[in-house]
């Protein structure tokens, strides 16, 4: 597998991200980390979340709080090294509350990758 093909599988796995989120989908997004993943949402989001089951329980409980969200990607810069890679991602995020409420966030995603 190329560099350029690795920047396209990496690419098309934060596209399912997505939209595996915002289908509520959670054991499909589950399945975009590894076995052993390491997240951090960030202050106020829960804390570090260790091992794909846990983070699968963490996005359960964060998606329960809205009766639905969409997830556009921005830019997004891949850098790929052998079986590695690190990328930033731009996003937006609109999430409607149960009570009506909506927000609309721009988050930046720090991500580090593995081929497996």
């Amino acid at each position: 597998m190329t560099a350029h093909d690795d920047r396209w599988a990496i690419h098309d796995l934060l596209a399912r991200y997505c939209d595996r989120l915002d289908a509520y989908d959670i054991d499909a997004v589950a399945e975009c980390f590894t076995t052993d993943a390491f997240t951090d949402y960030g202050p106020g989001r829960g804390g570090p979340v260790v091992g794909r089951a846990a983070i699968a329980d963490r996005i359960r409980n964060g998606q329960a709080a809205f009766r639905r969200t969409h997830h556009q990607l921005g830019q997004q810069s891949v850098v790929v090294n052998g079986a590695h890679a690190t990328g930033l991602s731009a996003m937006l995020t609109w999430h409607e509350r149960w009570n009506g409420d909506r927000d609309l966030l721009a988050l930046r995603y720090s991500d580090e990758f593995a081929r497996i």
